[in-house]
């Protein structure tokens, strides 16, 4: 039996009666006089627009209630903040960013496979990058995914080993952050809670293989169920896990299943599994 597609407005009505969303008001009503004054038929919209990805029509709606400042579009940031690390990625691979983030789309998950040194871990950073940079331009992100105020927010790179995770995915992805005149980094937690430009400041903490942003958000590495258990987990990329094709899709599987009940249908939400399906074991061909 088909699940019943639900029309816009009974969409729109199970959303009001959520606590989720009722959850959203309550926080940034607090944070804006504005905000709260607006009718309600507007907020009920905006949070609707946010489910949906549609960034660009929430701004303009509403453009300085729910971001620090307006989110551009997937075009104007690898053309515009990204363009200097962005300037190497394949064409092909640039088409498929375009169309993952492309308005209406339902995607919220990658399955990448080839050779070595096609770009699937570059393209799959880009991914994370851009949607690391629109959940820090949220004001509460915390009030819009309807979880604890101060609950920590995870986006982490999984490997075989703590180490692998650590050298081959977050460290190049820290590069790539610090090239992106979207972001900014800042080498203490002290500066990072004090800094005023107008970028997104961060700090890389080698010892602890961590990222921390603001609002409590954080890129982390994990290679076990033991890092990932407990933690709200928005986004994940899963590289080269043909080692133990059971553990890397159990461990997969894990992670997409937080991501799915912390977060629900939210925009925001990514995962990508990497891996060169190359053996009738690996991760990508038990998983396909």
């Amino acid at each position: 039996m088909s699940e019943k597609v639900l029309t816009i407005e009974e969409e729109m009505r199970q959303i009001a009666n959520s606590k989720q969303y009722s959850d959203y008001c309550l926080h940034y009503s607090a944070e804006s006089l504005r905000f709260k004054l607006l009718p309600e038929k507007i907020k009920l919209l905006s949070y609707y627009l946010m489910l949906k990805g549609e960034f660009e029509k929430l701004t303009q709606a509403i453009p300085d209630e729910i971001f620090t400042s307006p989110p551009v579009t997937i075009e104007e940031f690898l053309a515009g903040p990204a363009a200097s690390v962005s300037e190497t990625l394949r064409h092909a691979w640039r088409k498929e960013i375009l169309e993952y983030f492309a308005v209406g789309s339902s995607f919220s998950e990658i399955v990448f496979t080839g050779a070595a040194g096609t770009g699937k871990s570059t393209c799959a950073n880009y991914i994370m990058m851009f949607v690391l940079y629109r959940v820090c331009l949220l004001k509460k992100p915390q009030a819009v995914f309807g979880i604890a105020q101060e609950a920590p927010i995870f986006f982490m790179f999984l490997n075989a080993t703590l180490e692998m995770a650590r050298s081959i995915n977050l460290i190049p992805f820290v590069n790539v952050l610090a090239n992106c005149d979207a972001f900014y980094k800042v080498k203490s937690s002290q500066e990072l809670h004090k800094y005023q430009g107008n970028k997104i400041p961060f700090h890389y903490i080698d010892s602890e293989a961590i990222i921390r942003f603001r609002n409590n958000i954080s890129v982390s590495v994990g290679s076990s169920m033991q890092h990932i258990i407990g933690k709200n987990i928005l986004a994940a990329v899963s590289d080269e896990g043909n080692l133990n094709s059971n553990d890397g899709l159990k461990i997969y599987s894990e992670v997409g299943m937080r991501i799915e009940s912390r977060f629900k249908s939210s925009s925001f939400t990514f995962k990508a599994l990497i891996s060169s399906s190359t053996t009738t074991d690996s991760v990508v061909s038990e998983y396909l």
